[in-house]
């Protein structure tokens, strides 16, 4: 393992979680009936990473249609609900995820950082049993800049050294598959690993870990 690695943080969709296909359903569930679509090469190429406000008015636009507060807000529900419905029985870590995470040394620190809220994070987590494992979570709600921004991973730093401990930035391990993501934590400082699919997560880690 290498030694300067103290602490990793995981990316969640399409990284923790092969969450992306769902994402893109339900994106296109709620902005059919107002004319609007995209294909999946232009949504992996421009969406995945982006907020949900950002996604909503950027395919509303793109169609013409009017993309005011109250419109975006109604797309956004519509997408959260479908999302969420379909999550119990469409989304689950993978047991080679899962175990990796269980096998993972205790005296590294784990946390998830995402640009999802908690509700759409915690839930998939506690059914794998993994929500112990990691130590804390900074999700979409607890920022008021999203990635590519650097203060969701400014933030967990903060909460690695709330106990008192001293790490650095460089001491850090980060998993991320989106542009915004990774942009993200190399502008906190971080040492960051791009995730091209979930199914090379496992792999990846223990490369890192020498597991």
């Amino acid at each position: 393992m290498s030694a300067s690695i103290r602490a990793i943080l995981f990316d969640f969709d399409g990284t923790l979680v092969d969450s992306e296909p769902l994402h893109y359903e339900a994106w296109m569930h709620a902005v059919r009936p107002h004319g609007a679509s995209t294909g999946w090469d232009d949504y992996r190429a421009r969406f995945v990473g982006q907020t949900d406000r950002w996604a909503g008015r950027e395919l509303l636009s793109s169609v013409g249609h009017p993309a005011d507060d109250a419109t975006v807000k109604t797309v956004c529900l519509a997408k959260h609900a479908y999302y969420r419905e379909k999550t119990p029985e469409r989304l689950a870590i993978s047991e080679a995820t899962r175990l990796l995470i269980h096998e993972v040394p205790s005296n590294l620190r784990l946390g998830v950082v995402s640009s999802s809220p908690t509700v759409d994070v915690e839930p998939t987590l506690l059914r794998a049993g993994l929500r112990e494992r990691f130590e804390f979570m900074v999700c979409g709600e607890h920022v008021r800049n999203h990635k590519p921004d650097p203060e969701p991973y400014h933030l967990a730093l903060e909460r690695l050294n709330a106990s008192g401990d001293a790490l650095s930035a460089t001491e850090v391990l980060v998993l991320e598959d989106s542009k915004s993501g990774i942009a993200a934590a190399t502008a906190a400082g971080m040492r960051v690993r791009p995730v091209e699919d979930p199914a090379l997560l496992v792999a990846l880690v223990r490369a890192e870990l020498g597991l």
